[in-house]
């Protein structure tokens, strides 16, 4: 088996892992119009190939069309120990949990194979552009060079706890300090970017611009 965990979003523009040969594929699935809500609850994707679908946990929801051609989600498979043998399931989604999913569901729903593939390439565009905005300020960077889709490295050559005082005075959520979690030598003063299609043009000037003071 080949597993893959891949941010939900950025399969708008990156070849499907399945095509690529991928077994399982999971991730987290905030992005598909779930609010921040300090950390949860959030939803998350899993998928499989039709030969491991009834290892699946959980309930499989497909998609057809009613007695009037219109197009319905309908409950396509789902375990029977959920009902009769609960000690025996392998998972029991709440209610909570159930409201989140239909709520990424009506925004998939809304978004579209094009919607999808807009925000995408926007997440792309916008974390590009402000990580060449800040190594042209000469106050930053590269820790490694490679391929990113919204999120990114930089050092900082400067006071990292300056840059956030400044960052959060004007109303923005400074990047994560990556030596608070990982105590690795080379890592002081790094900074993990995350750039989203909420912010605009102007936002990502405006942040450069306070970090390059």
């Amino acid at each position: 088996l080949i597993n893959a965990i891949a941010e939900s979003m950025s399969l708008g523009v990156l070849k499907a892992p399945g095509e690529m040969g991928t077994d399982i594929v999971a991730g987290e699935a905030q992005s598909f119009g779930m609010d921040l809500n300090y950390g949860g609850p959030y939803n998350a994707y899993l998928a499989t190939r039709k030969q491991f679908l009834r290892q699946l946990p959980g309930r499989i929801v497909g998609e057809t069309v009613d007695a009037d051609g219109k197009r319905v989600f309908v409950m396509t498979m789902r375990a029977r120990e959920q009902d009769i043998r609960r000690e025996k399931a392998t998972s029991n989604i709440c209610t909570n949990h159930g409201l989140n999913i239909l709520a990424a569901n009506i925004y998939l729903s809304l978004m579209g194979t094009e919607g999808l593939y807009k925000v995408s390439l926007l997440n792309i565009k916008a974390a590009h552009y402000l990580e060449n905005l800040l190594l042209k300020s000469g106050k930053f960077e590269r820790v490694f060079h490679y391929p990113f889709y919204n999120e990114f490295l930089l050092k900082s050559k400067n006071s990292v706890a300056t840059l956030n005082k400044k960052l959060l005075e004007n109303n923005f959520i400074p990047p994560l300090e990556i030596s608070r979690f990982y105590k690795e030598e080379g890592l002081k003063d790094v900074l993990l970017f995350a750039v989203t299609e909420v912010l605009s043009r102007e936002d990502l000037n405006r942040v450069a611009e306070i970090l390059a003071e």
